[in-house]
């Protein structure tokens, strides 16, 4: 294995996309920490509901209360940025094979001694995993902004004002909450795996309009498998079952891990772990190895 072409490659694919990748989380940091601060400035100018706020925190005793609160702040962070990160995914999927083709730039590409397998298997994993990574990273130095913005305050606080809130620090669970979040990333990834490979074989596939190219043939199929049923062809929805059971979390799937001994930190993790199947990883080895024979024997003229 080539480390350096490999190196090379992550490298190229944050540079193509560097706006998504690095101003986008930059921007989003900048107003999730400008906007609470400049509310938090103007809310209360006497700065009397703050202070007994402050009180009301420093007499609360009741640890998993505080671990649960700090929990939910955490995805308050993570979350927004979790979801831009899915949007740029998709995005990211559809278009990284096809623009290669769209600007011609694949025959500079595969001129370089460069595998069309580790071509493919560098996009996966950066739509992946370095996508995410990098937005979660940001939200995780937004967090440590919040962090240190408190830090500051509970040190003014106890030695200004006489009130502690050393204890709700060491009963927030902090480190816990944001490994929690983090822990996210791959249970995430391999269950959305079949989503992320059709969208790739569809941007391979495509010369024009690759959205088109990923959702009409499932809205084709859906159709189909409709009129079917109406005319008695078929005894039930299969596909558009199968759809709703994979990608939609029931209310019953999430009241099975939060009604056991889970906290609510692992609520997530669990459930999205319950969600990946064999079939769907399946479908996803396959969808790649089209992507990658077509990539590599598809005249691209």
């Amino acid at each position: 294995m080539n480390i350096l072409q490999w190196k090379t490659s992550f490298i190229k694919e944050y540079w193509e996309y560097k706006n998504y990748l690095f101003w986008l989380p930059l921007i989003m940091s900048v107003l999730m920490i400008v906007i609470p601060t400049v509310s938090f400035i103007l809310k209360d100018t006497s700065g009397t509901q703050w202070l007994e706020l402050f009180k009301n925190l420093s007499m609360t005793t009741d640890s998993p209360q505080l671990a649960s609160a700090f929990y939910k702040l955490t995805m308050g962070i993570f979350v927004p940025f979790t979801a831009v990160a899915i949007i740029i995914q998709l995005y990211y999927f559809l278009a990284c094979l096809y623009d290669e083709k769209k600007d011609t730039s694949i025959y500079f590409w595969r001129s370089l001694p460069v595998a069309d397998s580790t071509t493919v298997i560098v996009k996966l994993l950066t739509g992946m995993l370095f996508i995410p990574g990098i937005l979660l990273f940001a939200a995780t130095i937004t967090l440590a902004v919040f962090l240190l913005a408190a830090l500051v305050l509970t040190i003014v606080l106890s030695i200004g004002f006489d009130i502690s809130l050393w204890a709700a620090w060491l009963n927030a669970e902090i480190i816990s909450a944001i490994f929690f979040a983090w822990l996210n990333l791959i249970p995430g990834s391999l269950w959305l795996l079949p989503l992320f490979a059709w969208l790739m074989l569809a941007s391979v596939i495509a010369n024009k309009a690759p959205f088109l190219w990923a959702f009409l043939p499932i809205i084709a199929l859906l159709i189909i498998e409709v009129v079917l049923v109406n005319y008695s062809l078929l005894p039930d929805f299969y596909l558009a079952k199968s759809l709703k059971e994979y990608f939609a979390i029931s209310d019953e799937l999430l009241l099975q891990y939060s009604n056991g001994d889970f906290q609510v930190s692992n609520i997530s993790v669990n459930v999205l772990l319950a969600k990946i199947s064999v079939v769907g990883l399946f479908l996803a080895a396959i969808f790649l190895y089209a992507t990658y024979w077509l990539r590599a024997n598809r005249s691209h003229a």
